[in-house]
């Protein structure tokens, strides 16, 4: 990626950014995109968007059985599980944002970033063994273990995925490349939705259930995630990235100055945060919503990941061609409100609902999660820009980091708010022996967790990023002027 020259020659002139750190790029061939910058080759794109199968793994079985596994079958209760998980999460408070800073600062001849892919590639498969493969201990000791656990998990978790977000910003100036890049991402992620459902759900129900069950599909699961990680290390070693020459220490309150002035950036937070919030809940939820108020099989908690990422996949260059004719903001509004509405149907579903409704249903909530993660993730990235057209500074690692942070704590906080609302309504808890019958309170729980709240979060991220007013232009004439 080649830098703007208008930055670099006012960092050295304007007061704010006369501390700023010099950066050169290491470039990368392609086409030039509509704004002047590369359009990256598709086979980088490619093996970019791999590393998505690694988190969309991770947090997919994190969301979707980690609650469950420590309710069910080690016999934690439901409150008590919910603490543990936000607990991890307090510490991940600390993880993300270090490691995007040390991310900033890392000198390598391999680039900034993809070092730390290696150090994930290692880390993430041993935390997703740690957090299934449970010593027969009980008690204090049962909850320290599984509290040991969690924060291995959000420390690999971080190391892998602060760096690889923070790349796709060094790795194309281009405003809609950046959108066509993070498809890269999404389509990666839904494949990995795919990979997680078969090989969790489904696995659990042929290895026959129980421990040793979560303890297969964790192998399984280990390996794929070992796998892709390596995939992506190597397939982007010819990617854009940025090299730190001089390193000036900027006070902390002259940088939190330009982060506030960066208005478009504040506002994403703020989305993002009641977003992922509302979507964790409603994907812990998924499990019991399977289980107890539909009456299906674990078979259907893997179709129902089967289906969302074809919807996923396929939503992707309608988007970006939306995202084209639309200001990005309001075709994400567009994908918000459609996936919000159709979460809300699940208060029509029963048992005996036709599966063509069903089908049509998960089809139209990959539409719309789709074109969500797709744009928030290209907006935020376009923040980083501006943010640096503005400042001359290049912290991707540091924002991706604050980005990385809400979206996992909110994330936890929603799986954590769950396991909470449904210790509070009376859910039972067991050790995974014979069938248990839930009280009408816990199954009224389950579903407003896992189809009104994400409808009401759905309409608070649309009234937050009404007020989101970088585009394109914006973007293009920014400089250290308007700060």
């Amino acid at each position: 990626m080649t830098p703007n020259a208008q930055p670099i020659a006012a960092a050295q002139t304007d007061p704010l950014v006369t501390e700023a750190d010099m950066l050169v790029a290491n470039p990368v061939g392609g086409q030039r995109g509509a704004d002047g910058g590369n359009r990256l080759p598709v086979l980088i794109c490619f093996g970019w968007g791999v590393g998505a199968l690694t988190t969309a793994m991770m947090s997919n079985i994190f969301n979707l059985l980690v609650l469950r596994f420590a309710t069910d079958f080690l016999g934690i209760a439901a409150g008590t599980a919910g603490l543990l998980l936000g607990a991890s999460k307090i510490y991940d408070a600390f993880a993300d944002p270090v490691v995007g800073a040390v991310s900033d600062n890392w000198r390598s001849p391999r680039g900034r970033r993809r070092p730390f892919l290696l150090l994930g590639a290692i880390l993430c498969p041993l935390s997703i063994m740690a957090l299934f493969f449970v010593p027969g201990i009980q008690g204090g000791g049962l909850l320290f273990y599984y509290l040991a656990a969690l924060i291995l998990f959000a420390t690999a978790y971080a190391v892998w995925s602060v760096p690889y977000l923070a790349m796709s910003v060094e790795m194309t100036d281009d405003y809609h490349d950046r959108s066509r890049l993070i498809s890269y991402r999404v389509n990666g992620g839904a494949v990995g939705l795919f990979l997680s459902s078969i090989c969790g759900p489904w696995l659990l129900v042929y290895l026959g259930g129980g421990r040793s069950g979560y303890q297969g599909m964790a192998l399984v699961m280990a390996g794929l995630i070992l796998l892709s990680s390596l995939i992506c290390h190597r397939m982007t070693r010819g990617a854009s990235f940025n090299v730190r020459t001089v390193r000036e220490r900027v006070p902390l309150m002259r940088q939190l100055k330009l982060i506030m002035a960066n208005r478009p950036l504040s506002l994403l937070l703020v989305q993002k945060s009641f977003w992922y919030f509302g979507f964790a809940a409603n994907q812990a939820a998924l499990a019991f919503f399977i289980k107890y108020v539909a009456h299906l099989s674990d078979i259907w908690l893997g179709a129902y990941y089967m289906i969302l990422p074809v919807g996923i996949i396929g939503s992707q260059p309608i988007w970006l061609r939306i995202s084209k004719s639309l200001e990005k903001k309001y075709a994400s509004m567009l994908a918000m409100g459609l996936f919000g509405g159709l979460e809300l149907t699940w208060l029509l579903a029963s048992p005996g609902e036709s599966k063509l409704i069903l089908v049509l249903r998960l089809l139209g909530l990959g539409f719309g999660a789709g074109g969500a993660i797709l744009l928030i993730q290209s907006m935020f990235n376009d923040t980083i820009e501006y943010d640096f057209r503005l400042t001359a500074q290049r912290r991707e690692g540091t924002f991706t980091g604050l980005f990385s942070l809400v979206e996992k704590a909110f994330t936890a906080l929603g799986v954590a708010a769950l396991g909470g609302f449904l210790g509070a309504m009376g859910y039972i808890s067991s050790r995974g022996h014979g069938v248990v019958h839930q009280p009408h309170s816990a199954l009224l729980a389950i579903t407003i967790g896992f189809a009104v709240l994400p409808f009401c979060t759905a309409l608070i991220s649309i009234a937050v990023i009404a007020g989101y007013d970088l585009t394109q232009e914006r973007l293009n004439s920014a400089g250290p002027s308007h700060v």
